[in-house]
């Protein structure tokens, strides 16, 4: 519900209060974020049963690629009929009642359960600890700063194929349909559900290769159909990515788990979206992505080298 408001907030400053005040309610929405993405995905271990943990965490992995599609669609059609400022309120009216909604899941009481002294550092340690969690929350991180380019660069190739900036937004909505398809059928056959880690190292790999083969193919049709491809991939390592923190983490620090790598990978694409401005071409930026996704497959791999003689007890997750 904060994440909302300041949403609404910033939407009704611009342009009415100095520029400071926008971007310090801002930050302060921001902050809440990790705690909206990771923090709903870390209640799902409470909501359903140990069998269905992997399909619902493809099935979660889903509903984000799906709100990537229908999200812009409907904030451009509304920007289009009343403005930006009615746009951006009606998202940030659609999390507040998201906010209310989370009153109906049924969620074990909490009371008297919290230490006195809260570990407010328990999760990072868990994440350094487990190397498979290292190594998935590394390679994630280093793969998100090529995602919060992809808008840019795929803007950028628009441009440079046929000058229509519009066009950006096609490619981008191919990606994220590619990603709903790839979690759906990872939701059907979780191929590869025994070690999710690798998983997500063998999905960054594969996300990089279409991104690799936009330079070698003309239009931005063909750009269009390569986005959709890579964004398969990535459907199957974001849900691999759930199942690791999920299965790896400790129970009393799980939800910080969850908070901290979302908060890492936002922070990341933040960084990646702030370096890709200074570039105009869509062609170089695209295979930067690719880059990242290469350079993030291969450091994961390099930190699991050594995990593979971690028995079950050694895990503190397990």
């Amino acid at each position: 519900m904060l994440y909302g408001i300041t949403l609404a907030a910033c939407a009704l400053l611009v342009g009415h209060a100095p520029s400071v005040v926008p971007l310090l309610v801002a930050v302060l929405g921001g902050c809440v974020a990790p705690l909206v993405t990771g923090g709903l995905t870390a209640l799902l271990g409470e909501l359903v049963e140990p069998m269905r943990l992997q399909r619902a965490f493809a099935l979660d992995s889903t509903t984000y690629n799906l709100a990537g599609i229908c999200g812009p669609a409907l904030v451009s059609a509304i920007a289009v009929v009343s403005g930006a400022v009615v746009a951006a309120v009606s998202l940030a009216a659609a999390a507040v009642v998201s906010g209310l909604l989370l009153g109906t899941l049924p969620l074990a009481d909490r009371q008297g359960t919290a230490p006195k002294r809260p570990n407010l550092t328990g999760g990072v340690t868990a994440l350094w600890r487990s190397k498979p969690l290292r190594a998935v929350t590394f390679a994630s991180s280093l793969g998100q700063l090529g995602i919060g380019a992809l808008p840019l660069a795929a803007t950028a190739l628009a441009v440079q194929h046929n000058g229509n900036a519009a066009a950006g937004g096609a490619v981008i909505s191919a990606f994220a349909a590619g990603a709903l398809a790839g979690s759906l059928a990872y939701a059907r056959k979780p191929v590869g559900a025994a070690r999710p880690d690798r998983v997500v190292l063998t999905g960054l790999f594969a996300t990089a290769l279409p991104f690799a083969a936009v330079a070698l193919v003309p239009g931005t049709a063909a750009a269009a159909i390569l986005f959709a491809v890579a964004g398969f991939f990535t459907g199957p390592t974001f849900s691999a990515l759930l199942a690791v923190r999920e299965h790896e983490a400790p129970a009393e620090v799980r939800t910080q788990v969850f908070t901290v790598g979302a908060g890492l990978k936002s922070a990341a694409a933040a960084l990646g979206a702030m370096v890709a401005g200074g570039f105009a071409h869509g062609v170089p930026l695209v295979l930067g992505v690719a880059a990242c996704h290469v350079l993030a497959a291969l450091c994961g791999a390099l930190t699991l080298r050594r995990a593979a003689a971690l028995t079950p007890s050694e895990s503190p997750g397990r």
